[in-house]
């Protein structure tokens, strides 16, 4: 649901052409990200990181909750 959130929030963020692109690129790292982990049983640590990286890419999606 929040990789969900940050794809609907990026047309909409007032951030440039280039920045949009970056933060595609990072959306689909971590989609492929939560998909292993969805296959696998992920640690505390694992979990906490990919929570770290989705939180960051939020922010800067500018995703409003």
């Amino acid at each position: 649901a929040r990789l969900d959130a940050i794809a609907r929030a990026l047309p909409a963020s007032g951030l440039s052409a280039s920045a949009q692109a970056q933060l595609r690129v990072e959306h689909e790292d971590l989609t492929r990200l939560e998909a292993a982990y969805a296959r696998l049983t992920p640690s505390a640590d694992e979990r906490a990181y990919l929570d770290r990286r989705l939180g960051d890419l939020e922010t800067r999606a500018r995703v409003r909750r």
